[in-house]
């Protein structure tokens, strides 16, 4: 009555815990897996306590046992492969092409007899099944993948952070309480060449404590979140020689039994190995005994106990991920605490020079002190040592509050011998490992690095504000170019107003230059309202001389001659009319505002307009080198960008600048243009 009980608990409990995975999980592929070996691990169970209840008709029984332990190893690899993970279609191929021979093996399986892989005299007294050589590999084929399931149990968790394990290390213990349960069963078949049928209750009593601790986990604890796998293969998994010396206790035990008499060395026996199996599973979820153990290696196997290049390219492929600096500060963080083995941290980092060091990170740790000042007492012992500051030494007795925060170690960071911030540890995993130069090294090594990286991308947010800052410049320039011919324009119509205001030619001139005037300001305006967008040019059929000659009576200027024939071309006049006015200001700029300054326009193949001056001239190295890049200039008051934007403006419409000058003979300038026909 009892097993029955026991069985029906053990049912019931895995068909609560599908359902309660099914209501609160995400659905993936894991978790599908994960219902069908629930599904599956009730039904062996209704099987095999039928076989021990009907031991008259166990074939037929063990045969419906058989099928399902035949989807066993697809399920439990899959499910172990895909859960909590992302990230999974980056697996070894090896793993996913595991799945091809279990897959053969459910299909074998299918249409084998039983008594090809069992036999039993006597199993209405014994309980006892005898495995035959095919029965045998089926058992070693099915404990592999149990194994290996386990292994990929195993590499899940400590891919884990370190603060999320706690929040499913009972969920993991649940699986793998199912997992050794079963392992401890079939190792029958592999210690003894036969099945004891009576320790099914073994495998139950596990499937029982396993969905208790999931389901524990599940609702009071949360499920937790999907990782990705971690790319550091350094002691990746000890599951293997765990299980390994698993087995060989298990053989030793068993082999031992064999010289006690009586009936309680079965009991015993699955007791010791049940028991054992939990305490290998708590010893290997265990972060505590996991670095004890990883120390006890270095000191027994390597002649160092950090491999620096390791930690150096890790450190280095996290922060080429990075894309701000608040990830470099996180990555940085992260790998502080991981190497280290210590619970939490924080960073602090001086912003600019002679200020306070301001709490710039944190990674799972409550900060309460606030920030330094730079004539603090524990900035100026970095300061002045510039080494790694181990609280629990004499050193930092006067810093009580560190200890107050839970800190650990305090990491200098250096840069050229100043220090430009410092990292906070707080407690050690194993508060009982020494300390070693290597560790210090290690610290000094990954401070060095992390302080560049944080440096440089200090630097780069700097660049960015700086090239905004030169965007808004470089507009700015621009318009006040606009406004300074447009300014001067209006100028020239003013000082020739007080000679000719009473002229009735000279006042519609006027009145024509401060209408164009108010016109180039409009635009200025409709530009600036859109900065981002790129200005197309508004082409028609223009002729350069009669352009020309209208720019030149609204400019009102003295010492232009215009000659030459009509010149047609496909351009935007009012950009064109840019160009034409800086070539001549800058003209008349170099002869000292009184020219003479000509004008020649013509259509040779290309329309073209040539203006020559009589200034003083340029050299050949300013002509090749300079003249044309913005904000160079040699006039007191100009701003360097006439002749730049003049350049693109004619580059625009597909034509070139051409430029001929020597130093005191004056300059020529040649804007060619695409022409078109002379004919309407």
């Amino acid at each position: 009555m009892a097993l029955i009980l026991l069985m029906i608990s053990a049912c019931v409990a895995a068909f609560v815990l599908a359902l309660v995975s099914t209501l609160i999980r995400r659905r993936s592929g894991g978790l599908l897996l994960f219902i069908l070996v629930l599904l599956f691990s009730i039904f062996l169970e209704i099987f095999e306590f039928s076989a021990l209840s009907s031991p008259a008709k166990w074939p037929r029984w063990k045969y419906a046992a058989l099928l399902v332990e035949s989807f066993l190893p697809a399920c439990w690899l899959g499910f172990c492969l895909l859960f909590y993970r992302e990230g999974y279609k980056r697996l070894p191929l090896w793993q996913w092409l595991l799945f091809l021979p279990a897959v053969g093996y459910l299909a074998v399986n299918a249409f084998s007899p039983v008594d090809r892989l069992f036999f039993s005299p006597d199993f209405v007294d014994e309980n006892l099944l005898f495995v035959s050589y095919y029965g045998l590999f089926f058992y070693i084929t099915l404990s592999l993948y149990l194994t290996l399931a386990l292994v990929n149990l195993e590499k899940t968790f400590f891919a884990y952070p370190r603060y999320e394990r706690w929040q499913v290390k009972f969920e993991f213990i649940g699986i793998g309480t199912i997992l050794v349960a079963s392992l401890l069963y079939y190792s029958q078949a592999l210690l003894y060449r036969s099945l004891d049928m009576s320790l099914v209750p073994l495998r139950t009593a596990g499937l029982l404590i396993g969905c208790l601790l999931i389901l524990f986990s599940q609702l009071k604890r949360g499920g937790g979140h999907r990782i990705r796998l971690s790319r550091d293969v350094t002691y990746r998994s000890m599951v293997v020689i765990a299980i390994g010396l698993y087995f060989l206790v298990l053989g030793l035990l068993g082999e031992g039994m064999l010289y006690l008499g009586g009936g309680s060395q079965k009991l015993l026996f699955v007791l010791v190995a049940f028991l054992l199996g939990i305490v290998f599973i708590v010893f290997l979820l265990s972060e505590h005994i996991r670095r004890k153990v990883m120390v006890l290696l270095h000191k027994a196997f390597f002649a160092e106990k950090y491999d620096y290049r390791i930690h150096w390219k890790s450190l280095t492929d996290e922060l080429g991920r990075v894309r701000s600096v608040e990830e470099v500060r996180s990555v940085i963080l992260k790998t502080f605490c991981e190497t280290f083995a210590t619970q939490a941290g924080a960073l602090f980092w001086q912003k600019r020079e002679g200020g306070a060091f301001e709490l710039a990170g944190e990674y799972h740790l409550p900060w309460h002190h606030g920030n330094f000042a730079p004539d603090s007492a524990l900035v100026g012992l970095l300061r002045d040592d510039e080494r790694i500051l181990d609280v629990a030494s004499d050193d930092a007795g006067h810093l009580p509050f560190l200890e107050g925060e839970a800190i650990a170690f305090v990491v200098p960071l250096v840069f050229e011998q100043r220090l430009k911030g410092m990292i906070l540890l707080g407690r050690r995993i194993n508060s009982g490992e020494a300390m070693t130069y290597e560790d210090y090294d290690l610290m000094k090594m990954l401070a060095r690095q992390a302080v560049t990286s944080l440096l440089n991308w200090h630097l780069v947010e700097e660049v960015v504000a700086h090239k905004e800052m030169a965007a808004m410049g470089k507009v700015t320039t621009f318009v006040m170019h606009d406004l300074k011919n447009t300014v001067s324009n209006l100028a020239l119509a003013v000082d020739n107003g007080r000679h000719y205001l009473n002229d009735p030619a000279f006042q519609q001139d006027m009145l024509e230059t401060l209408d164009k005037s108010v016109e180039r300001m409009k635009g200025l305006i409709d530009r600036l309202k859109n900065l981002e967008g790129t200005k197309s040019l508004a082409t028609e059929r223009v002729d350069l001389l009669e352009l020309a000659l209208r720019l030149v009576r609204e400019m009102s200027v003295k010492g232009v001659r215009v000659t030459g024939n009509p010149a047609f071309c496909q351009a935007d006049p009012i950009e064109l009319a840019k160009v034409i006015e800086n070539l001549i200001l800058n003209a008349l700029d170099a002869s000292n505002g009184e020219g003479p300054v000509d004008l020649e326009v013509g259509q040779a193949g290309m329309a073209y307009l040539r203006c020559r001056d009589d200034g003083c001239g340029m050299s050949e190295a300013f002509v090749r080198d300079r003249l044309f890049k913005p904000f160079e200039t040699t006039k007191k008051k100009g701003f360097g960008i006439g002749l730049y934007q003049s350049r693109n403006i004619v580059e625009a419409h597909g034509g070139r600048i051409e430029v001929e000058s020597q130093e005191g003979g004056g300059a020529t300038f040649t804007v060619w243009l695409p022409g078109c026909d002379l004919a309407e």
